[in-house]
């Protein structure tokens, strides 16, 4: 069985915050007030709702300040944009390596590591290309904040019930406005912003982002201050020019609160260039309730980049190295797999080792029947040994002793005192006590029994006294060997021939008899002639 198995390309993961439909207020807190501004977008338009200053009551934490604002005012609204200022946030400029997309997120949030320092956590850090070399990214601007400055700010707008969607760099908002205005058309541009105590220039080239200055602005004289703005543009393009000379920047001023008709007249005097003022709320719709059309402009850029899902740095969801695909899935996927084919194969030896089980249990029975038949049979195979062993040793002793009764001498010759017969390893063993008259019925006696199948031995011959009847004494053994009979086997009597013996088997049974008996009456004349 072949698997196959598609794994993503591994793709740089932009989070981005999902555009709603919900009223949403952007908000910057400065030293001294409060500038939001509340929008919706309802299908392609973007929609004013209000707008507004708060001054700051030091007593009161600012966005609670806020929501207390919007209750007043019955402005429902609970997503909020935060931006923070130049001085809120670290703001670094870092050369890249050559290396793919995918890896630049971990390297610029290494580079800002080194540089910045976790004393208050692990900085959290999104990033935007500012230059580029053909299609590879050469150096980057990477905003940062701490993990403890993020949390704070989280905890704050939950305690004044805000839900926070998302945080961005005011300093990058006002570019926002000529893209969606799409009046960036020069190669090299710079955006002015003028706020309360200070000035953000945005260097751009092809209408990204190269530059980011914050210029303080010691005196409210017009005249000094379209110095100072004059020198840090004339600084800012030389910078930014690919050659000297040969560009001729667009300069562009966007805001929508104070008139600064005067510094603009003080610029132009400096030959800095003719500089267009942007209108942001261009192209937005007024909500009939509003009393108010004018905001300040980085509020309107972060409300656009937001609503259209294209805000370049937030740092509440930065840009993240790619996730790899994780091994566990494509595991699972072919311990799934496995686990179907272990199931199919489990049910289809389930089922063999239940017929298996089945036919075990018939043999077990038929096994318990046929022990308990075996054992009968065992038992009864014991009894036929018994019998069998009896009958080996069986010794038909009347015959013997009918014949052992017909070879003694006459009963006024020998007499019987005592006679024992047993069966030893497959021999019949008789032992006799015997008194005789004389001598030589000993060796009588032993040659008739010899001529009837026994082997005798005599021992212990001895005389009694004179004056008895029978005063010779003397113990003897007659040993004859026990038929092999079977007792499982029938013979017919009428198959046996029986044949007799030859002249020459007869002479020499006589003459073994006779040397026996010479023999056995030598012993006697030996043993009587000791007893005497």
């Amino acid at each position: 069985m072949n698997i196959k198995f598609a794994i993503p390309d591994l793709k740089l993961r932009l989070p981005t915050a999902r555009a709603s439909n919900k009223t949403v207020a952007a908000v910057h807190i400065g030293r001294s007030e409060i500038n939001f501004i509340v929008a919706q977008k309802r299908g392609n338009v973007l929609r004013y709702v209000a707008a507004g200053d708060l001054a700051r009551d030091t007593s009161a934490e600012p966005l609670q300040q806020l929501a207390d604002h919007f209750k007043e005012q019955k402005i429902a609204c609970q997503q909020l944009v935060l931006t923070l200022s130049r001085t809120e946030l670290e703001l670094t400029t870092i050369p890249l390596p050559v290396a793919e997309e995918t890896e630049l997120p971990a390297l610029v949030l290494a580079e800002v590591e080194q540089q910045v320092g976790d004393a208050d956590g692990a900085p959290i850090a999104d990033y935007l290309i500012s230059r580029r070399e053909g299609n590879r990214p050469t150096e980057a601007i990477a905003f940062s904040l701490s993990e403890k400055q993020l949390a704070q700010w989280q905890s704050r707008a939950k305690q004044a019930k805000f839900s926070l969607v998302a945080i961005a760099p005011r300093l990058m908002a006002s570019v926002s406005i000529l893209r969606k205005q799409e009046i960036l058309h020069n190669a090299l541009s710079v955006v002015m912003s003028v706020y309360s105590g200070e000035v953000e220039l945005v260097v751009c080239r092809n209408a990204s982002p190269m530059f980011l200055r914050t210029l303080r602005i010691t005196a409210d004289d017009p005249g000094v201050l379209a110095e100072q703005l004059g020198l840090e543009l004339q600084r800012s393009i030389a910078l930014a020019a690919a050659e000297p000379g040969n560009e001729s920047p667009e300069l562009f001023l966007v805001d929508a609160i104070s008139d600064f008709q005067s510094l603009l007249d003080a610029l132009s005097e400096r030959r800095i260039g003719p500089i267009q003022r942007v209108e942001p709320l261009k192209n937005w719709e007024r909500d009939e309730t509003s009393s108010r059309t004018n905001c300040e402009a980085s509020l309107i850029g972060v409300l656009t980049d937001y609503f259209d899902n294209r805000l370049a740095i937030n740092l509440l969801a930065p840009k993240r190295p790619a996730v790899p695909p994780n091994p566990w899935r494509s595991r699972g996927l072919v311990g799934g797999v496995a686990a179907m084919a272990l199931f199919a194969v489990g049910y289809v030896l389930r089922s063999d080792v239940e017929e298996l089980e089945k036919e075990v249990a018939d043999k077990q029975a038929t096994y318990a029947e046929r022990s308990k038949m075996a054992n009968k049979l065992e038992e009864k195979a014991d009894e036929a040994r018994w019998v069998e062993q009896w009958q080996k040793d069986q010794v038909y002793w009347l015959d013997e002793l009918q014949t052992l009764s017909s070879n003694l001498p006459p009963g006024q010759f020998a007499t019987i005192r005592r006679l024992t017969a047993s069966a030893q390893d497959g021999n019949g063993v008789i032992d006799l006590s015997v008194q005789v008259s004389d001598p030589e019925r000993v060796a009588e006696l032993e040659k008739s029994l010899r001529n009837a199948h026994f082997t005798v031995t005599s021992k212990r011959v001895s005389e009694q006294g004179s004056g008895e009847e029978y005063p010779w004494q003397f113990e003897t053994r007659a040993l004859f060997q026990i038929a092999k009979d079977d007792p499982y086997s029938y013979l017919d009597p009428k198959a046996v021939e029986v044949k007799p013996a030859s002249d020459k088997t007869g002479e020499q049974n006589s003459k073994q008899t006779s040397d026996q008996v010479t023999e056995n009456k030598a012993t006697t004349s030996a043993a009587t002639g000791g007893a005497q």
